[in-house]
């Protein structure tokens, strides 16, 4: 299927907000469950199988040609409002591989050139009140962090448009029946 770009945020109690973007051209299929029926912004429901997978392409989806190895990626760029320091920006960007893996079926194969950053702009500050609630608020930063980024990336995906170049004809991912 053809990629695209996406977008999605979360925002937490607190006034935390933690978005990404993704520019998708992922080896792997969109993997959309249950709770991604509802018609979305895009006003697109995406059909599944019982396993929650997207359908393989048809013969008739697939390009004219094979494209060359190493031309597949998914590039993520997570973003929050929250005070975080460079350890915790890079932990947060490890957590969003969780919502690509989730997102993309394979995902992180030797054809993809998958790539996650997170930054901050702090804003506003987390309860490190304790260790233990800092230990929280990390956590369900880095929870939404994965999530929005798999929600990014399935946006980015009903996003793509049909493309034909010399290279052959790269279809939007579209639902059963179109």
């Amino acid at each position: 299927y053809k990629g695209g770009v996406g977008s999605s945020s979360i925002t937490l109690d607190g006034g935390v907000i933690v978005g990404a973007l993704a520019v998708v051209n992922a080896l792997g299929s969109p993997q959309f469950g249950p709770a991604d029926l509802q018609p979305s912004a895009r006003s697109v429901v995406p059909p599944i199988d019982a396993r929650g997978r997207a359908p393989v392409p048809q013969a008739e989806d697939k390009p004219a040609r094979v494209e060359p190895q190493g031309l597949n990626t998914t590039l993520v760029v997570i973003a929050t409002n929250a005070v975080l320091d460079v350890a915790e920006c890079k932990r947060t960007a490890s957590s969003g591989h969780a919502g690509l893996a989730r997102a993309l079926d394979p995902s992180h194969t030797l054809a993809d050139g998958d790539t996650i950053f997170a930054l901050a702009t702090g804003a506003v500050a987390l309860d490190r009140s304790t260790e233990q609630a800092r230990q929280v608020s990390l956590i369900t930063l880095q929870s939404a962090a994965a999530e929005a980024v798999r929600l990014a990336i399935l946006d980015g995906v009903l996003a793509a448009e049909s493309i034909t170049t010399a290279a052959g004809h790269f279809p939007a991912y579209r639902q059963a029946g179109e």
